[in-house]
């Protein structure tokens, strides 16, 4: 059982299909859950995704996972992400291309070429 003083952390899972939040306390008791889904623009090799809609899930999935919990209890935030994924930032930080997903192949043929060397 939770009580108020207990901490809560806060785990985020961005994968290909949707952002999964969970909140639970220290003793694993979990106090809420959320997900929010992701598209992808898939094309003739291509795998893309737009960044913004990361934040966006991101925000609706921990906003269902906390509802009811008071934010100042929250201790940490442990996030994980889809690996291999490319986004170019600019200095600000902000996207500049949709994020390359993973399984992106349009660079097959340079990808080969360098693995030669």
């Amino acid at each position: 059982m939770s009580t108020d003083d207990d901490g809560v952390w806060v785990g985020l899972d961005l994968g290909t299909q949707s952002v999964r939040a969970v909140a639970v306390t220290g003793s694993g008791a979990v106090l809420g859950s959320g997900s929010a889904p992701l598209t992808s623009r898939r094309d003739a090799g291509r795998h893309e995704q737009d960044p913004d809609a990361w934040w966006a899930g991101v925000a609706a999935a921990a906003g269902t996972a906390l509802r009811g919990v008071r934010r100042d209890r929250v201790r940490g935030v442990a996030v994980d992400g889809t690996s291999g994924t490319v986004l170019l930032v600019g200095a600000d930080g902000r996207q500049l291309t949709p994020a390359l997903m993973y399984d992106d192949d349009r660079a097959a043929e340079q990808a080969v070429a360098v693995n030669e060397v």
